[in-house]
Order: structure tokens, then C-alpha cells, then sequence
């Protein structure tokens, strides 16, 4: 993964990059702050940050903190503090950029028992929406309800906690609708509707009833979500499989939201390893970037690499590697194996260098994935 994961932000360059949950996966049995730190030390070194390329975003899984029963306060606010910067951080985080608004949510916390935690994120929840509505009416920035939360004062110092760190100045007028990034995917019976792609769940498994609060949102959890936030995109993990769905915001208008389940980043979890790409551009289209055989790992860490890298027979492909082969700026890359037959490398692994790059698609805005970091350490 380490590798993979280099050579996507190289290739693709992408301004912010989202990991939907479970980067620990032991994460809800290390209760020695030693044994915390190395794995923390571990996915740092699988995925770096480097704020300078790039904006890493981080969402709380179940295998990071617990499911609901098994979330403490340490365990939480541990998390909390190593992920997000600081242990006083909300169960729901804004992150703006660009004029375009992310909703973060931790997904075990919507159980809907009235505990402290669930307590916590549907506080968070009614005061994230009423920010919202100060972006979209035209109200006075000097208006307590709607200034920005390093300008409120000490009494109210809570919510800046609600805004992650980098998070683009809120204005009144900047509305748009968010998109919300969670661990658990909004309820839905079972998988027989998701749209039919090559990461999506075998069929014979499609029709198995989905647990509501252990694999995704209960349904008043997810009305809850949704009614508050009107999001136009919500994108989750967990699954391990991709799914593609629609989910009504009014019943009535037939108004829906469609939701993007992403796979798996890991081999561990998935013979073709995933993520979700969302590229700059007027019209947007949100869709996994591998493809089934495009990489399949013998052993080791699984590579996680764009079809158009390995032999194919695909003309276009091939006549692109020709074109790319006879230019002169090529800047040679880490080459990944071992890989099956039929899915070699061409040589090495190469890419353009920037004084080219516009020969290159558009660049990734977002990029989103779900992964576990045990994974990286499977060899």
C-alpha cells in the first residue's frame, strides 16, 4: 500500500486526499499508548503527509476506535488527538475548500441511544446545519451565530473544533451543498440495488440483509443525516465492496442523493484493490479508478495501479505508452511486484514529469479510500 499509494499522489496529484476509516484495524484492542504510537508512527509512514502537495483527511472506522459498544472515552479522544490534531475535536468536522463544503462524521456515534458520544454528534449535527444556513442567507458576518470560530469568543470556544484544520474562511453567500464522508454507508436493506460495477459485492452475497448500526447507518440515523444536511454526495467505506445508490430526500419530488460505497484499498480485503477519483471540471464524474485484473498480487503488498500501466491489448492504451515512451522527459519510478501473469509492468513504472503534465488527465480534486494498515505490514 505504501507504494501504491506513492505512486497515485505522483501520478495523479491530487489536492486532497480523504481515508474513510479503519486505518488501524487493531485500533479498538491497543490500549497501551506504546503500542498506539507504533502504529500510528506505522500509518504515518504508509501515508505520509505533506501539506505542502497535498491535504490528508482522516475518518474514524470501527477497527479505529470500536463499534459503539466497545468505544471508551480514552480510546475516542486518543484517536482524536493523533488523527485530527487535537483530542477536543467534534464527532462531525467541517472542511471547506475551494468553495466546496465536506461534512466529516464518525459513523459509530449515531447508534441513537442517547449516550454522551451520540449525544455529542447530534449536537454537532444541529450546530454544523446552522451553519450551513448562515452560508446561505445573507446575514452580517459580525452576526454571533455565523462568525467565523476563531473570532467567537472563549464561552462559545467549542465549536472551532467543529472546523478541521485548513478548513477554508466560511461567508455568508458561499453556500453550496456538502458532501458528507463517513465510515458507515447510509441504511440500506442489502446490496441488490447498488449499481452494478466491477468492484461491487459477488452476487451470490448481494441479497444478505444488512445489520443496521454494524454494516451501515440505522434508518433514523440516516434521516437524520440526511434531512439535516441535504448533502448532494455522500461517500463511505466499511463494506469493503463498491456500491453505487440512490437515496430519497423527499419522497414526494422524488428528489434523491446518491450515494458512493468505495472499496477496499487493501488486498487483504479485495482482489482488486480501490479507490474513488473525483477529477476538476465543470461536469463531474465520480467512479472507481481500477479495474478488476488490473493488478493482482501473488504476495506482498498489493499495488493498487491504473489499468493503462500494465500489458494489455487496449490499441489506445498501447499507442499512448509509445507516444509517452518517445519523449524525452520521462522520469523513471518505483517499480511494484511481484504481479500474475498477464499483469506485468511495462519495464518500470513511468510518468511524465510536471514540464509535460498537460498531457495528463485533468487533476484529482478528491480522492477517497477505505484501507487498513495491518495490511501494509502483511509481508
Amino acid at each position: 500500500m505504501k507504494r501504491a499509494f506513492k505512486a497515485v499522489l505522483f501520478m495523479h496529484a491530487p489536492e486532497l486526499v480523504f481515508i474513510l476509516g479503519d486505518v488501524l484495524d487493531q485500533g479498538t484492542n491497543t490500549y497501551s499508548d506504546s503500542d498506539f504510537k507504533d502504529y500510528f508512527d506505522r500509518f504515518k509512514d504508509v501515508f505520509p503527509s505533506d501539506p505542502d502537495s497535498y491535504k490528508l483527511k482522516i475518518i474514524a472506522g470501527n477497527h479505529d476506535i470500536g463499534f459503539h459498544y466497545d468505544i471508551d472515552y480514552y480510546k475516542d479522544h486518543r484517536f482524536r488527538q493523533a488523527f485530527f490534531g487535537d483530542s477536543r475535536t467534534t464527532c462531525g468536522r467541517i472542511y471547506s475548500q475551494r468553495g466546496i463544503h465536506f461534512v466529516l462524521l464518525n459513523s459509530m456515534a449515531f447508534q441513537g441511544d442517547n449516550c454522551e458520544l451520540c449525544s455529542e454528534a447530534l449536537r454537532d449535527l444541529d450546530e454544523i446545519s446552522k451553519s450551513f444556513n448562515c452560508l446561505r442567507a445573507d446575514v452580517l458576518e459580525s452576526s454571533l451565530d455565523c462568525r467565523l470560530p476563531t473570532d467567537l469568543p472563549n464561552s462559545t470556544e467549542k465549536i472551532k473544533y467543529r472546523y478541521d484544520i485548513g478548513s477554508d474562511i466560511l461567508k455568508p453567500g458561499t453556500y453550496s451543498r456538502p458532501i458528507v464522508l463517513q465510515h458507515f454507508p447510509l441504511y440500506r436493506p442489502n446490496d441488490v440495488n447498488c449499481t452494478l460495477s466491477e468492484d461491487s459485492m459477488p452476487s451470490p452475497l448481494k441479497e444478505t440483509a444488512n445489520r443496521p448500526r454494524w454494516e451501515c447507518l440505522s434508518e433514523e440515523a440516516t434521516q437524520t443525516i440526511v434531512q439535516k444536511l441535504r448533502p448532494r454526495l455522500v461517500v463511505s467505506g466499511h463494506t469493503h465492496f463498491g456500491c453505487r445508490t440512490d437515496h430519497f430526500l423527499n419522497i414526494e419530488s422524488f428528489e434523491t442523493i446518491t450515494e458512493y460505497s468505495v472499496a477496499s484499498f487493501s488486498t487483504r480485503n479485495l482482489e482488486n484493490p480501490n479507490f474513488l477519483m473525483d477529477g476538476e471540471g465543470e461536469k463531474r464524474s465520480y467512479r472507481p479508478s481500477f479495474e478488476p485484473d488490473a493488478c493482482k498480487p501473488i504476495t506482498g503488498i498489493g499495488p493498487a495501479l491504473p489499468r493503462e500501466l500494465f500489458k494489455n491489448s487496449d490499441h489506445h492504451l498501447e499507442q499512448l505508452h509509445m507516444e509517452e515512451r518517445k519523449r524525452e522527459e520521462i522520469e523513471e519510478f518505483a517499480v511494484i511486484g511481484p504481479m500474475a501473469p498477464g499483469s506485468e509492468l511495462k519495464d518500470e513504472l513511468r510518468h511524465l514529469k510536471s514540464s509535460v503534465s498537460n498531457t495528463i488527465p485533468s487533476l484529482t480534486f478528491s480522492w477517497l479510500m477505505e484501507t487498513s494498515i495491518t495490511c501494509a505490514m502483511a509481508n
